[in-house]
């Protein structure tokens, strides 16, 4: 509907007279196939309460070109479902399709994704005594993506350098 919508505001004035006035906002332009719908986000970077990027022994590999403390957004584990589409982390420039979630032990899931630069990804995820959370994601010429532990409470995902395994066949 191109209807424009009128909102009315009412206040009571110092003498208990009603003031109202009315406001119009521009008609709603509906989502162009699905545009409006929010993105999510697996990964969220976590605080500075954790240790240090530089102490983490991942981040100081070689080959190792972006490092970081995350959190597992368990909301956006939770309703995941197959074909929805995420992003890995904020920022990244690609997005991850999920093709299978699958249940191996009452607290362990792997879910498995197909990645829209190319490529495929997989994540594993243990509840119980804590969250352990291991994958990696290969986004074609975007990257390699790795998320491992990184001690307790603390979560990290790099990506490798492409280089990095190039100079392993040598």
């Amino acid at each position: 509907s191109n209807m424009d919508m009128v909102t009315l505001y009412c206040s009571i004035l110092l003498l208990g007279i009603p003031m109202c006035w009315a406001r119009r906002s521009a008609p709603s332009q509906g989502c162009p196939r699905g545009k409006c719908s929010k993105t999510l986000f697996l990964f969220k970077t976590k605080s500075s309460d954790g240790p240090a990027v530089t102490t983490i022994p991942q981040c100081r590999q070689d080959w190792v070109l972006l490092c970081m403390q995350v959190r597992l957004n368990t909301r956006v584990l939770d309703m995941l479902t197959v074909g929805r589409k995420i992003k890995l982390f904020r920022g990244a420039d690609f997005t991850m399709k999920l093709t299978s979630r699958q249940n191996s032990l009452p607290s362990s899931f792997s879910y498995s994704f197909d990645v829209s630069a190319g490529g495929t990804g997989a994540i594993a995820v243990r509840r119980g005594r804590g969250l352990s959370v291991f994958g990696s994601v290969n986004a074609g010429d975007k990257g390699l993506y790795v998320v491992e532990s990184c001690g307790p409470g603390c979560v990290v995902l790099y990506q490798r350098d492409r280089k990095f395994f190039d100079s392993l066949e040598d």
